[in-house]
């Protein structure tokens, strides 16, 4: 049997219209109670008519204005000040009603609604209240990236001031709030919104109306076990809580709310880069799948670019050295040497990163070296992960056992710092901060001598870095720090502009003798972009990432590219284009047996020579099922076709700069 105790403390303790019935509930039993009282004290009949100098009046009464025994004590119960209005010989009673009734209404009444404003700040405080809102952005999860995070997000919307940023974690919200206020400016509070609640309930999703919002972020929390799982659990059922809003309204709308979903694991993040079934979940959301070690890898080796995006000062923006720090170009003898220590997920994520960019016009095969106490362990891990990445022509991987401690392994260096025709860059990757910036302060002094790029990963601060920098300190100049999470997060979006107009380009939209200003380059490249394979936009991305290596492989810069006028885009000499044509070829070939595509045999290769191009294409879909690619050779030997192709890719690298 249920405590009816229990169930009082339950139900008042409810919403304030339970408590508001409850206080009507008491009413009625005040006003019983003294309907009664006044049949057993004041009599049965409570109004008596008596003569009084020929006239008339009332006796015994509650309220000489009333005949009415309920209304007179109804009228006592509600307002004490009719206390006047009863018989001398009905006023003692009257007093207690008046003090019951004041008892109830400015006791519990006023109680019931302090109670409740108290309930909603706390509500407030702790991020329980319910809100609508409607075409906000979304943050699930709170991270030590976030900050930077949300400061572009105000950046973004400073000049729509009704905008809300509504941030979901399940952490305390009182906590997360003190963690911002130090920093953040005080300014974007009226556009921040903190709520309580799990990522993977639908409620909670429900709650923040993700159907409405312009761009959701999935960032997870920190320190939180089956990361990757609960952030992929939180997309599917957000695609649910869309897609079951669009049938209920009949509704459908063509533009998909881009949704950035943070991954831990880069094994996680390649199957949602290559092989994630998105159509089939929803149609509703852009997955744009993120990983903060690739990420860091993509800035460093590509944009050689690191902009603090939590502060708007210049000199916390930082520029690292290209791989090819000395042009590589057709004559050139040098070539490039990434030494990776430690094999951390950052190293994983930096070493990938070379095999996809460091390709040269020069031809020499690039020579990458992994330094790791669990070397031969690590090699058989990225294998299992990538079997085929020894049938890269152009890159050499070595992994090696050892520390940068160890006397061997500091031989190597500096022998490796004193190849006259090597471009060194070392990343020291180990996931303790403290241990990779005491091994890149004692190198040894070979190293420090020659212009050998040394990355040092960081997490909070690069202060200790800055310091060295700031004095002019000759030693340690080419020591540069990487990894810090405030650095992480760009939503800037240039990274995908590039690409979609890769894939624009790609698909031959492009004409030469059409004026380019007639393409609406939001609208039309976005609307080819939402209809690619999340395969084909990665593949895209990675193109546009390697526009640097390609000029630079013809001896230009991007700013003087950029100072091109349109009408001299045919600068690219046909030599120059070829160059770039096989530096894109190379690229895609190794992008492509990363992405788990076998190079063709030789009998695969001698049967496609023989068959004419309709044949050929045919034979090549067949090939790709299996994933076998028949373009995977070397530039000399693809059909004129697939040159042509690689041609008009690099041709178009000048007009996308100058977006």
């Amino acid at each position: 049997m249920k405590n009816p105790i229990r169930i009082f403390d339950r139900s008042f303790s409810g919403s304030i219209w339970k408590q508001l019935l409850w206080l009507l509930f008491f009413l009625l039993i005040a006003f019983l109670f003294w309907l009664g009282l006044s049949y057993l004290f004041l009599g049965s009949n409570v109004y008596i008519e008596a003569s009084f100098d020929g006239g008339k009046k009332l006796v015994n009464s509650l309220n000489k204005e009333m005949n009415n025994r309920f209304w007179g004590i109804i009228s006592h119960l509600f307002d004490p000040g009719n206390l006047h209005m009863a018989d001398s010989r009905t006023r003692l009673f009257a007093l207690l009603v008046a003090f019951s009734g004041s008892a109830l209404l400015s006791g519990l009444l006023i109680s019931t609604f302090s109670n409740s404003l108290e309930r909603r700040i706390d509500k407030i405080k702790l991020g329980e209240v319910n809100y609508s809102f409607k075409n906000h952005y979304v943050i699930i999860g709170y991270n030590p990236m976030i900050p930077a995070l949300l400061k572009q997000l105000y950046k973004k919307i400073q000049k729509h001031r009704n905008v809300d940023i509504v941030l979901l974690s399940s952490q305390s919200v009182p906590e997360v709030k003190s963690k911002l206020q130090s920093q953040l400016p005080k300014s974007i509070e009226k556009n921040l919104v903190l709520l309580h609640g799990g990522r993977d309930s639908e409620e909670e999703l429900l709650r923040i109306h993700v159907q409405h919002a312009v761009e959701i972020f999935i960032v997870g929390e920190s320190e939180e076990q089956s990361f990757d799982s609960m952030n992929v659990k939180c997309f599917k059922n957000i695609a649910k809580v869309i897609n079951d809003k669009h049938k209920k309204s009949n509704h459908k709308t063509s533009k998909k709310i881009p949704c950035h979903v943070l991954f831990e694991s880069q094994s996680t993040f390649t199957f949602f880069q290559t092989l994630f079934p998105i159509k089939e979940i929803t149609d509703s959301l852009s997955l744009i799948p993120y990983n903060f070690y690739e990420n860091w890898a993509q800035m460093v080796l590509a944009n050689n670019l690191a902009q603090d995006f939590s502060n708007d000062i210049e000199q916390n923006t930082i520029r690292y050295k290209p791989l090819d720090f000395e042009q590589i170009e057709c004559k050139s003898d040098k070539y490039v040497h990434f030494i990776v220590a430690g094999f951390t997920k950052m190293g994983y994520a930096f070493l990938t990163e070379t095999i996809r960019l460091a390709h040269f016009a020069n031809d020499k095969i690039t020579k990458i070296t992994v330094i790791d106490s669990d070397a031969s362990t690590e090699k058989n891990y990225f294998k299992s992960r990538y079997p085929l990445y020894e049938l890269i022509d152009d890159i050499h991987i070595e992994f090696i056992n050892g520390s940068l401690e160890l006397e061997e392994i500091r031989k190597n260096l500096s022998k490796w710092a004193n190849e006259e025709k090597a471009l060194n860059t070392i990343a020291i990757c180990y996931d303790n901060p403290d241990k990779s910036l005491t091994a890149a302060l004692n190198l040894p002094v070979d190293v420090y001598d020659t212009e050998t790029q040394i990355l040092v990963r960081q997490e909070i601060s690069n202060s200790i870095l800055t310091i060295f920098e700031l004095k002019g300190n000759n030693k340690y100049r080419n020591l540069k720090p990487f990894g810090m999470l405030n650095y992480c997060f760009n939503i800037d979006g240039m990274r995908d502009i590039k690409a979609k107009a890769v894939n624009h380009f790609y698909n031959g939209s492009f004409n030469r003798k059409d004026d380019s200003r007639e393409i609406d380059w939001d609208v039309d490249l976005d609307k080819e972009w939402q209809k690619l394979a999340l395969t084909d936009q990665w593949s895209s991305r990675y193109n546009a990432d390697s526009f640097l290596f390609k000029l630079r492989g013809i001896g230009l810069t991007p700013n003087e590219i950029c100072n091109i006028e349109k009408s001299d885009l045919p600068m690219l000499s046909s030599e120059n284009i070829e160059i770039m044509a096989k530096m894109e070829h190379a690229r895609w070939n190794a992008e492509r047996i990363l992405a788990g595509f076998r190079p063709p045999t030789m009998n695969e290769i001698d049967k496609a020579k023989k068959l004419t191009d309709e044949e050929f294409e045919t034979y090549r879909s067949e090939l790709k099922k299996v994933r076998v690619h028949l373009c995977i050779i070397p530039y000399e030997n693809l059909r004129e076709k697939y040159k042509i192709i690689d041609r008009m890719l690099v041709k178009t690298i000048p007009l996308i700069f100058k977006l």
